[in-house]
């Protein structure tokens, strides 16, 4: 879950909706044309209720990724729900959490 403190923008808002809702609804879309759909409709939701002002391709280029595990180790209550900023970091994560499991 996310804390209020780890959500306190607008943008860091913003991204967790981004990536609740691709998670929820995209992912389990089957073909390229509703996917696209979808897309385009949560873009048309993010100008009205975010007032985004990015274009479609600077919100849907480069994944928006949030999760748990970027601080392997820590106990349930402290676990952070939290994006994930470089992509790059997940292989990493994922091997020390593998450690420690």
């Amino acid at each position: 879950m996310v804390k209020p403190a780890d959500c306190a923008t607008k943008k860091s808002l913003r991204n967790l909706w981004i990536h609740e809702s691709m998670r929820v609804f995209h992912d389990r879309l089957i073909n390229f044309e509703d996917k696209t759909y979808f897309k385009t409709m949560l873009y048309e939701l993010l100008k009205r209720g975010f007032e985004e002002t990015s274009t479609f391709e600077e919100v849907f280029t480069r994944p928006i990724i949030y999760g748990d595990y970027l601080r392997p180790g820590s106990s349930v209550e402290d676990r952070r729900y939290e994006q994930v900023v470089l992509v790059c970091n997940i292989n990493i994560c994922f091997k020390r959490v593998f450690k420690f499991s």
